[in-house]
């Protein structure tokens, strides 16, 4: 994709060693496993892995009719870290 901007110099036909597609492929099936975490990335380049982790509150339930003045509302909830944890589903009730 970067050897599509204008001026690149990447030529994405020959891509540099340390910059082949091929390093990140590993990751990505690995992510697409049954052995896949959840609430993880994964960071790949350069044949170097790294993880970030995702934490994330209880959360607000504002309903379905909700604003902004909702968030703003509610927003020391919103944004309180004080409760966040590993996320490992999409929502934690």
């Amino acid at each position: 994709m970067t050897a599509s901007i204008p001026g690149s110099t990447i030529d994405a036909d020959e891509p540099a060693e340390a910059n082949h597609p091929k390093l990140v492929t590993p990751a990505a099936v690995y992510l697409a496993s049954e052995d896949a975490p959840n609430g993880r990335i994964i960071q790949a380049a350069g044949g170097k892995f790294a993880s970030d982790m995702i934490f994330a509150n209880k959360g607000v339930d504002l309903g379905l009719d909700v604003g902004w003045e909702d968030i703003s509302d509610n927003s020391d909830a919103i944004l309180d870290i004080d409760s966040a944890s590993l996320k490992t589903t999409f929502w934690k009730d």
